[in-house]
C-alpha cells in the first residue's frame, strides 16, 4: 500500500501535516506521537527497510499492516513503496528527500528519527536537515518528545490521548477478546479492605478463612475466640460474603472461590484506579493464542502492564510455571514496551532463594503482601521507571 495520487487526493490544494517514520520492531516509538494532544497529523507515511531481494522486508510490511488495522479509524496510514537499505544512510536520505519533495513545499512535515536502524536514522536526519523538515525523537523512558529544527531543539512531555489496552495489543498484532465478566463479589473488595484492619492483616485473614473452609462442603468456618478473626467473620456476614449459623459462618461456593484467590485481582484493579493515572485497566482479559486469561492488564503513557495475581503456593513447579508464564506474556504482548508484574500474598522472607533469583530474571517486578497498602503507587513507579526489564 503506497502513497499514490489517489490516496493523497483529499489533500490536493491544502496544507497538510504529514508524519514520516521508520518502521521498527518497537512499534510504540513510531505511533506515540500520533496520540500526543495537539499534534493532529493528517497522514502517516511509514518507510521500511529492504530484504535480501531489495523488496520491502515482509516482517516490516506485516508490522505496518498491524498498525494500519489498529489505527485506521484514527489516521491515514501509508507504506512507502520504495524500501531503504538498513545499513546505508544515503539510501534512507535519498528516499526521504524525494518523498518530501513530492509532498510539496506548502505542507508541514515531521520525520520521526526514533525507529529503524541507526544508519536509517542518520539518513533520515540528513534529509530532514537539508529540507528543513521538523525532526522528532521519542524518548519513551523520560517520556519526552524532542523536536529539532532550524531554531534549535525543543521538548515537550508526553501529554497523550488515551492508549487503551485494546489499541496497544492490536498495534502489536494481537487480538484481544472481551474481558471475562467481573465476579459478582468484586464490589465487596473495597469495603472489605476499608474496615478495621490494614490491607496486610485483611489479606491474611482472608487467607486464614479460606484455609479453614478449603476441605469442607458446605464451606463452614467455626466461630473463633480470636478477636481479629471473630470480627472479620462478622464483616463477611455484613458484606453478604457469608451467612451466620449457630456455631460459625457458612460460605457459598461462589463466595468461597472469591475468598480463595479471586479477590486479589480486584484489589489490584481498585489500587490502580485510586491512583487516577492509568489510561485503561482491564481484568480477566482473554487474548487470541494465549491459553489463560490475563488477570489484570493496564496502560500508562503508552506502556503495558501485565499483572499476574497469585494467592496459592509458589513452591516448586507452581512458582516456576507462574514466572515462565509472565516471561512469555511480556515478550508476546509488547516486548520492551510491556512490563510483567507478579502480585502475591506471600512475604518475601517466605520464598526460597531459587525463586527470588528466577523472579529477578523472568519478571519485571514482584510485589509482596507487605506492599499491598501502597500497591497502586508502586506499580506506577515500576511501569514508569527507566528500566525496560
Amino acid at each position: 500500500m503506497g502513497l499514490s495520487a489517489s490516496s493523497s487526493a483529499p489533500y490536493i490544494g491544502l496544507a497538510i501535516k504529514t508524519y514520516i517514520c521508520l518502521i521498527s520492531d518497537q512499534r510504540m516509538q513510531n505511533i506515540l506521537p500520533l496520540f500526543q494532544k495537539g499534534a493532529e497529523y493528517d497522514r502517516v507515511i511509514m518507510i521500511a527497510s529492504e530484504d535480501e531481494k531489495s523488496g520491502i522486508n515482509p516482517k516490516f510490511s506485516g508490522i505496518f499492516e498491524d498498525l494500519r488495522k489498529a489505527l485506521s479509524d484514527r489516521i491515514d496510514l501509508h507504506l512507502h513503496p520504495i524500501p531503504v537499505h538498513p545499513m546505508k544512510p544515503a539510501s534512507t536520505e535519498q528516499v526521504c528527500r524525494e518523498l518530501i519533495r513530492s509532498i510539496g513545499p506548502q505542507d508541514d512535515v515531521t520525520i520521526n528519527l526514533t525507529g529503524g536502524t541507526k544508519p536509517m536514522s542518520i539518513g533520515a536526519y540528513n534529509a530532514g536537515f537539508a529540507t528543513e523538515a521538523r525532526l522528532l525523537y521519542v524518548d519513551t523512558q523520560s517520556e519526552q518528545l524532542y523536536y529539532h529544527n532550524a531554531a534549535g531543539v525543543s521538548s515537550e512531555p508526553f501529554n497523550l490521548e488515551k492508549v487503551d489496552v485494546d489499541t496497544f495489543l492490536r498495534c502489536h498484532g494481537k487480538l484481544p477478546g472481551k474481558p471475562h465478566p467481573s465476579n459478582r463479589f468484586s464490589s465487596r473488595v473495597k469495603p472489605l479492605f476499608s474496615r478495621r484492619n490494614s490491607p496486610v492483616v485483611t489479606a491474611q485473614l482472608i487467607q486464614k478463612v479460606a484455609h479453614l473452609a478449603i476441605e469442607k462442603k458446605p464451606r463452614f468456618v467455626p466461630g473463633s475466640a480470636e478477636t481479629d478473626l471473630s470480627d472479620f467473620l462478622t464483616d463477611l456476614v455484613e458484606l453478604n460474603l457469608a451467612s451466620q449459623c449457630s456455631d460459625g459462618i457458612l460460605i457459598g461456593e461462589d463466595a468461597f472461590n472469591f475468598l480463595n484467590g479471586g479477590w486479589l485481582e480486584y484489589y489490584v484493579e481498585n489500587a490502580l484506579l485510586e491512583t487516577g493515572l492509568f489510561m485503561d485497566i482491564v481484568c480477566n482479559l482473554k487474548v487470541t493464542k494465549i491459553p489463560n486469561q490475563i488477570d489484570v492488564a493496564c496502560t500508562i503513557n503508552g506502556k503495558l502492564g501485565v499483572i499476574e495475581c497469585k494467592t496459592g503456593s509458589l513452591k516448586g513447579p507452581d512458582g516456576q510455571d507462574t514466572l515462565s508464564k509472565l516471561f512469555a506474556l511480556r515478550k508476546f504482548l509488547g516486548g520492551t514496551f510491556a512490563k510483567s508484574i507478579l502480585v502475591i500474598t506471600s512475604s518475601k522472607d517466605s520464598l526460597t532463594p531459587e525463586f527470588l533469583s528466577r523472579a529477578d530474571e523472568y519478571v519485571s517486578c514482584v510485589m509482596y503482601i507487605e506492599q499491598l497498602e501502597d500497591l497502586g503507587s508502586l506499580i506506577v513507579k515500576q511501569l514508569t521507571s527507566r528500566s525496560r526489564g
